[in-house]
């Protein structure tokens, strides 16, 4: 930080009789009345970051300490550090609204933590001797947590003190999730270690109806290189915090699988691409990521800051929009089988850990979730199919599903050798941004989300994006040459690799008919949730366990009413269907 920036602020920064301190350090303190350091000695490292609005904090007589830190610390009239002696590590990070935090008398502790704890009156360690490790993490809505004269103790932990009951979390804002420490880490990834954090806020851009199994917001950072001042934003990722278990459970599957997928995948993927003349992968970059559980979070390139947006999920995409995709798919797909001919012995999966699990197979809880949802989409495409003439066999077929519907999406899990590549897994309108040239012509897509990444048919994501993201008239009309512009670029790429293509655009064609009932129920599935409104939308932060059914039957009965109102939803719903009565899919 530029040093008269920071002196600006403060009423009163004082250091007083400090020896052999080869690093204290002071970052984004604001309006801070009274910070002093009194009689340290022989502290290699002592750090306040991120301190606002503290009355009061003090250090005085502290020895031989080789790393104080306090991060993220706001709000707090009194924090104190007092006689403090040979004790290797007191770090504070992300304390919020505490009124009194103390230690005093602490000796030959040889860590002492304090990570995440917000809103507690009261947290206080007195007169601690020969305790090896004391750590309190996650805390939040702790009147009052303390330890006096504790000795001998080889560990004392409090961790993630949520208020659980046995099935149900409190729900907490997902954006509190967001501390001085994460912001740091991705400034030093993008910016370099020069770079020097002095403020950021979040500033929420996303609508609902927007995302869904995350919450999306961002983060606008200001810091200092050399003294002067720059600004960047980031895009965040951050879990749901759901009140349910089973949600919780994919939630943190997701996180990992897009975590891995952007930070080892990803990086191999576009290395193979360069190497035989192609650009990267076109995904935005990551700079963070944090997977403890129920505190996961991303932080992302904003990709606002280039001029991409997302289309609107309520007009679908049009074939400008569509072929861009298309041609993406088939960049990652193809990369993909250039990176397994690198060791065509060793299967993906193998390599990585993530690629081979599925988000809503991985629990009963998650399959139980997933098989309810399906149901009730099978249940009210039954309903506005009944007695309509010409869809009679896919009543049937409805019915022959009706009571496991999960079948179909584990069948295609399944891949033929050949059709086998790492698929984006959740290819529809809101996890792509395009940008625009001065006419409103699209001439660039990037690919985002990637929580559902696997290993299986290139044919699935065709299929989830054809059937959830585009009107059936475009769909019907241009089938032949949608996946005709998918087989180009995917030839393009792999003659460029000097790789013998794995089929033929026939065969593409038939393992595409092959996975149009994955597309069907993905499409039925999810056409209520893309063309709803936005008081319509399913909240599923402040979801019970329990009550899932009925608010499914709630959505899809408001489904029923669309299907009479509103033509447009009338059409693209009958529109999944007529493909596959047509192609004969169906039977």
């Amino acid at each position: 930080m530029d040093p008269a920036a920071l002196s600006c602020h403060h009423g009163d920064i004082q250091f007083s009789g400090v020896r052999n301190s080869s690093d204290i350090q002071l970052s984004g303190v604001r309006d801070s009345s009274d910070i002093q350091y009194s009689g340290v000695r022989d502290s290699s490292d002592i750090q306040f970051s991120g301190v606002r609005n503290s009355s009061a904090i003090q250090l005085s007589g502290v020895r031989d300490s080789s790393a104080i830190q306090l991060s993220g610390v706001r709000n707090s009239s009194a924090i104190q550090l007092s006689g403090v002696r040979d004790s290797s590590a007191i770090q504070f990070s992300g304390v919020r609204d505490s009124s009194d935090i103390q230690l005093s008398g602490v000796r030959d502790s040889s860590d002492i933590q304090y990570s995440g704890v917000r809103n507690s009156s009261d947290i206080q360690l007195s007169g601690v001797r020969d305790s090896s490790a004391i750590q309190l993490s996650g805390v939040r809505n702790s009147s009052a947590i303390q330890l006096s004269g504790v000795r001998d103790s080889s560990a004392i932990v409090v961790t993630s003190s949520f208020k659980m009951a046995s099935t149900e979390m409190e729900t907490l804002d997902p954006k509190c999730l967001i501390t001085d420490a994460h912001v740091c880490a991705t400034l030093a990834r993008d910016k370099g270690s020069q770079a020097c954090l002095a403020s950021w806020t979040v500033e929420d851009f996303t609508k609902k109806g927007d995302n869904y199994a995350t919450v999306v917001t961002s983060v606008s950072v200001k810091y200092y290189i050399e003294g002067e001042e720059h600004k960047e934003s980031y895009v965040v990722k951050l879990n749901l915090q759901c009140t349910f278990n089973s949600s919780a459970s994919f939630g943190s599957i997701m996180f990992k699988k897009e975590a891995e997928f952007l930070e080892r995948i990803k990086p191999r993927l576009s290395s193979e691409l360069e190497a035989v003349g192609q650009s990267k992968l076109r995904m935005a970059k990551c700079y963070h990521t944090c997977l403890e559980t129920m505190k996961e979070l991303i932080f992302l390139e904003d990709l606002r800051q280039c001029g991409f947006q997302m289309c609107d999920r309520m007009k679908g995409l049009d074939v400008a929009h569509t072929n861009l995709v298309l041609q993406e798919l088939a960049r990652l797909h193809a990369s993909s089988l250039l990176l397994k001919a690198k060791d065509p012995n060793q299967n993906l999966a193998d390599r990585f850990d993530y690629l081979k699990q599925e988000v809503y197979f991985e629990s009963s809880l998650a399959r139980n979730m997933m098989n309810q949802m399906t149901k009730h989409s099978i249940q009210q495409a039954t309903g506005l199919l009944c007695n309509r003439e010409g869809f009679e066999v896919v009543e049937q077929w409805l019915t022959k599903h009706k009571d496991n519907p999960i079948t179909i999406f584990e069948k295609h899990l399944i891949s033929k050798p050949q059709f086998e590549v790492i698929c984006h897994g959740d290819c529809w309108n809101n996890n792509l941004l395009f940008r625009y040239n001065a006419e409103g012509d699209p001439t660039e897509v990037m690919l985002v989300d990637l929580q559902m990444c696997r290993l299986s048919s290139l044919a699935n994501d065709l299929a989830h994006l054809l059937y959830t993201s585009l009107h059936g008239d475009i769909r019907k009309a241009n089938i032949g040459n949608f996946l005709a512009t998918y087989y180009n670029a995917f030839s393009k790429v792999m003659e460029a690799g000097e790789a013998t293509l794995p089929f033929t655009l026939q065969e593409l064609h038939q393992e595409y008919k092959d996975k149009q009932d994955y597309g069907l129920m993905l499409g039925v599935m999810s056409l209520n949730i893309i063309l709803a409104e936005d008081h319509e939308i399913l909240d599923l932060s402040n979801l019970k366990e329990g009550d899932l059914p009925e608010r499914m039957e709630e959505c899809y009965a408001k489904g029923r009413d669309k299907f009479k109102l509103k033509p447009d939803f009338k059409s693209r719903f009958l529109a999944l269907f007529n493909d596959m009565v047509e192609h004969g899919t169906v039977n």
